[in-house]
């Protein structure tokens, strides 16, 4: 499932079965039914850092990117998926790799919360 527009017409082969919408609106049930007959569930959603929320930020990403990760991964176990993949952010990547060096980085709201989706 993924919000339109996607970017380009070709980017899902054909063999792939693509859903248009926002999960977040579906119940746990509509999930769970969604997801019963898939071995692997591929997500990267969320909200990135170019959004401008209000204060506090790390609860706007918490809520906009943790939350939902945590409540699909549960549902796709139910669902029987073996495999889940969630797409992460560049900015948990710098975040690990710089967790030494720049400390401070990592308590930012928006790669905190990329870091906890993980």
């Amino acid at each position: 499932m993924a919000l339109p527009p996607l970017p380009a017409d070709d980017l899902i082969p054909n063999e792939v079965e693509l859903s248009l919408g926002n999960i977040n609106d579906l119940s746990d049930t509509d999930i769970v039914h969604l997801l019963a007959d898939c071995d692997g569930f591929m997500y990267a959603a969320g909200a990135d850092e170019r959004a401008l929320p209000d204060a506090p930020a790390l609860s706007f990403y918490y809520h906009a990117n943790v939350l939902p990760t945590q409540r699909l991964a549960r549902l796709a176990r139910q669902a029987g998926v073996k495999k889940f993949v969630v797409f992460g952010s560049y900015t948990a990547e710098f975040a690990s790799l710089w967790r030494d060096t720049y400390p401070e980085y990592q308590q930012q709201p928006y790669p905190n919360t990329r870091l906890l989706q993980e």
